[in-house]
């Protein structure tokens, strides 16, 4: 846009074209008062000038481009390294889980193995004992056994308790 100077009276003008490529991107407006003040020299001089100052203009946005791309770039890595952590204690998570899992099957398969001699020795000391007289020198050793074994058993169920347990959640 074009402002005359107030009470500036022009009587010599040259105009230059500031270009980027083919467009045009600006104007450089000359203006004297004497009338045919310019030489060929000084439009020569005013284009040299021109081709300068676009190449300024023109730099001056490329490089706003350049950091706007830059400040882009920098956002998504953030955002990128957000998501990646994010991912990586998210893969930690499940990973634990598996570990409770596969010992919560452990504690299972062990509970049931320690079940089954476990029910034969206290069947059998019970039966014993039914078939012992109440003074028998051996009834106390089998309450004993029968104790302990009882107190095995419980240990096992507290053992399968914890294999079956499920994930709680708050509400």
């Amino acid at each position: 846009m074009y402002r005359s100077v107030p009470g500036w009276q022009s009587g010599s003008e040259m105009c230059v074209a500031l270009r980027d490529g083919d467009q045009v991107i600006g104007v450089v407006n000359v203006e004297r008062k004497n009338k045919n003040a310019f030489t060929q020299n000084d439009l020569l001089d005013l284009e040299s000038l021109a081709g300068v100052l676009a190449s300024v203009v023109s730099s001056a946005d490329a490089y706003q481009r350049l950091q706007d791309s830059i400040r882009q770039l920098r956002s998504t890595q953030d955002e990128l390294r957000n998501r990646i952590e994010a991912q990586r204690e998210a893969e930690s998570r499940l990973l634990q889980a598996a570990k409770l899992a596969a010992v919560g099957e452990m504690a299972a398969g062990i509970a049931h193995e320690l079940n089954n001699p476990l029910t034969t020795v206290t069947g059998f000391v019970e039966l014993t004992l039914n078939d012992l007289p109440p003074e028998s020198a051996s009834r106390a050793d089998l309450e004993l056994v029968l104790r302990e074994a009882n107190r095995a058993r419980d240990v096992v169920r507290r053992l399968l308790d914890f294999a079956r347990q499920t994930e709680s959640s708050r509400t």
